[in-house]
C-alpha cells in the first residue's frame, strides 16, 4: 500500500520536470544569437549637422574603426574616439584594429588646438600626464622635450611608436628630448613606462603628437 502512494507522486514529479526542461529547451531554442554589431559614430560638438556614421562588425571580427569624416571649425583637432561623450582624451585611435561583441556608441573626441610652435600639434591625457610628467612640455625648433616629473624612479622607458605603420623607438631617461626634423609620419603616439625603486610598474599612453 505504501509503493501505491509513493508512485502518484513520482509521476507527478517526473511530469513537472519534463515540463520544466521542455520550457528551457523552448527558450532556448528560440533565443536569437547576435552575428553582427553596430557602432555608432557621433560628431560630439555644439552646433553639429553631420550625420551619424555607422560601421558594422561581424562577431568575432578584428578590423579598423573608420577615418574621422565629421569637419568641426579650424581651430579644433580630431584625436579619437570615446565612448564618453566628456572625454577630453580618446580611448581608441582613428583607424584603430578593433572587435566588439554588442553594439556600441562611439564619440569624436576634439581638443582645441593651443599647441606652442612647432611642426605639430600635442595633445596630452591631462589625467594621466599629471601625475607622471605634469602638463608641461618644451619646444625648441625641431626638438620636444617631455620630462618625467615623479621621484623614486628605477627605470625611465619613453615608447614613441609612428601609428599603424609599426614602428617604434625606446628612449630611457628622465627627459625625453625628441628631434622631430626627420619623422615620416603624421601620427605618433607616445607612452611612458617607469619602474619604481620598490619594483613596482607604471605604464601609461600619454601623448597624441599630430602632423601639422
Amino acid at each position: 500500500m505504501r509503493r501505491n502512494k509513493i508512485l502518484p507522486l513520482v509521476v507527478a514529479l517526473s511530469l513537472i520536470f519534463s515540463f520544466f526542461l521542455a520550457s528551457c529547451m523552448d527558450l532556448f531554442d528560440n533565443s536569437e544569437v547576435a552575428t553582427s554589431f553596430k557602432v555608432t559614430f557621433k560628431a560630439n560638438y555644439e552646433g553639429s549637422t553631420d550625420a551619424d556614421v555607422v560601421q558594422v562588425y561581424a562577431y568575432g571580427e578584428r578590423k579598423a574603426l573608420v577615418s574621422n569624416t565629421f569637419n568641426r571649425d579650424e581651430g579644433w583637432q580630431f584625436l579619437g574616439w570615446s565612448g564618453d561623450s566628456n572625454a577630453s582624451f580618446p580611448k581608441y585611435l582613428e583607424g584603430e584594429l578593433s572587435s566588439f561583441s554588442s553594439d556600441v556608441i562611439l564619440y569624436a573626441v576634439w581638443r582645441e588646438i593651443t599647441g606652442k610652435n612647432s611642426g605639430f600639434n600635442i595633445f596630452l591625457d591631462d589625467e594621466k600626464a599629471e601625475n607622471l610628467i605634469g602638463k608641461d612640455y618644451t619646444v625648441d625648433g625641431n626638438k620636444i622635450t617631455f620630462s618625467c616629473v615623479v621621484d623614486n624612479v628605477k627605470s625611465y622607458s619613453w615608447f614613441n611608436s609612428a601609428y599603424n605603420d609599426g614602428t617604434e623607438v625606446v628612449y630611457s631617461g628622465k627627459d625625453y628630448a625628441w628631434d622631430t626634423s626627420t619623422v615620416a609620419a603624421d601620427k605618433y603616439l607616445i607612452r611612458l613606462l617607469v619602474e619604481y625603486e620598490d619594483g613596482e610598474l607604471d605604464d601609461e599612453s600619454l601623448i597624441i603628437v599630430l602632423k601639422k
